[in-house]
């Protein structure tokens, strides 16, 4: 049986989130120096993913979904400034998340792990990938 990958786990959800809750104006901080962090890090994801050879439907899902998730995201912060405060928000949030992991019994290293063994085995390793390509398999 699969595991559905948790949308907790993983941080890139967390500062969807932030970035909805400034976008709608519930809080003052921007994250667009961590979705720039994200988008390297989804870079990196994604030389790993076209290195195995993971299946193309897993490649263009995940470039979807990070297209929605970050880059339209950052391409609506583009124009704000840089501030201290905002970087900082999001180590705090890090931090929360960190703390988040430890409470259910794993940890960011964990994480990591985990989602590099599932691209090395062309498995489907993020929540919203799993809950898409199990939609396109009802559609079918």
């Amino acid at each position: 049986m699969t595991t559905i990958p948790r949308f907790d786990y993983n941080f890139s959800y967390w500062i969807f989130t932030w970035f909805l809750l400034y976008y709608f104006k519930y809080i003052e901080y921007y994250p667009n120096s961590w979705l720039i962090l994200g988008i390297i890090l989804n870079l990196i994801q994604l030389f790993l993913m076209i290195y195995y050879n993971n299946p193309f439907l897993y490649i263009f899902i995940f470039i979807f979904v990070n297209l929605f998730v970050k880059v339209y995201p950052f391409y609506l912060l583009y124009n704000k400034p840089y501030r201290t405060k905002d970087f900082l928000f999001g180590l705090y949030l890090f931090i929360l998340y960190s703390l988040w992991l430890f409470v259910n019994k794993t940890n960011f290293y964990q994480v990591i792990k985990d989602r590099i063994r599932s691209i090395k085995n062309k498995e489907i390793g993020t929540p919203m990938a799993y809950y898409i390509i199990n939609l396109l398999k009802i559609i079918k």
